[in-house]
């Protein structure tokens, strides 16, 4: 999910509190020192409990107050900051964070908007603009609408494999069972491990090149590999447009995870592939993208 920067989300609250506390704790720890002062230099004397404990106390204020300070310094510098940043006066990291940040929300608009204008060409009996690439094979009744790069993750287990940890060992009878009870506990932890590791997850996460047709989902792997997920073969599908995130499970292979800026053209061409018009008209999940393209038009 896009979210801004943590800088930006200005909790004044929090700001106020980083350089109230430490200012006072100085104050809380100037007045014990002095009264610690002020018993411990009666007639000269030092205070009952001994000179010893007494400086030791000073010195644990000492590094309180030192402690104090520099939260106090650092409380102060981000107070300033917020206050520059809320009349619009960033560093350059900021500002860089910021404008990414800027164009990520402006980008996943337009792909929303694109998505809609699809949406509504394919209601309408047209042909939204596709694109030329040589390398992929499509079918004659195929052509590839959109490209970009997707988050990519496949739901799959594996066979469990762990070694026992066989020893050969030498002793008398308290060292060789203390030796078979360490093997033991060795391999257990193996095992344990070796089947949390085999167990049913997400796997393979990274970033692919999708091509979007309106046939199939194709994924490039970084690997090369190309990988064809073809909308007839969905047998549930979960669309989370709010964060761009698609779960797709299939009746042939292992569920499949995609995420990124475009998917809300992907969503429309698999609606499209599975339901039609009717989907299109209809799929509740698509009606962010019905709505923001609606407001648009109107």
């Amino acid at each position: 999910m896009l979210e801004a920067p943590r800088w930006s989300q200005r909790n004044w609250a929090k700001i106020h509190r980083g350089w109230i506390v430490p200012l006072v704790l100085i104050v809380a720890i100037i007045i014990a020192n002095n009264l610690l002062l002020a018993g411990s230099s009666t007639s000269g004397q030092p205070l009952t409990y001994g000179g010893l404990f007494t400086g030791l106390l000073n010195f644990v204020l000492l590094i309180g107050l030192l402690a104090a300070l520099v939260f106090l310094i650092i409380g102060i510098v981000g107070l300033i900051r917020a206050m520059l940043r809320s009349r619009g006066i960033y560093t350059k990291r900021e500002r860089r964070e910021l404008e990414n940040y800027e164009y990520r929300l402006k980008y996943r608009a337009d792909a929303r908007l694109a998505a809609g204008r699809t949406l509504e060409q394919l209601l309408n009996g047209q042909v939204p603009q596709s694109f030329v690439d040589w390398s992929i094979p499509f079918d004659q009744d195929e052509a590839p609408f959109a490209r970009a790069q997707f988050g990519y993750a496949r739901f799959y287990g594996t066979d469990a494999q762990w070694t026992s940890g066989g020893l050969v060992m030498f002793g008398g009878p308290m060292l060789l069972a203390g030796s078979l009870l360490a093997s033991a506990a060795v391999s257990g932890s193996n095992k344990n491990r070796a089947l949390r590791e085999a167990a049913e997850q997400w796997r393979e996460g990274q970033l692919v090149d999708g091509i979007i047709t309106n046939r199939r989902f194709i994924a490039i792997r970084a690997d090369g590999e190309v990988l064809s997920f073809w909308y007839e073969a969905i047998s549930q599908m979960n669309f989370s447009l709010d964060t761009h995130q698609i779960i797709l499970r299939f009746h042939d292979t292992a569920p499949l995870f995609i995420e990124g800026d475009d998917t809300d053209v992907l969503a429309v061409y698999i609606v499209a592939g599975i339901h039609g018009d009717n989907g299109l008209r209809q799929h509740p999940e698509l009606e962010p993208i019905r709505s923001a393209y609606g407001q648009i038009a109107a």
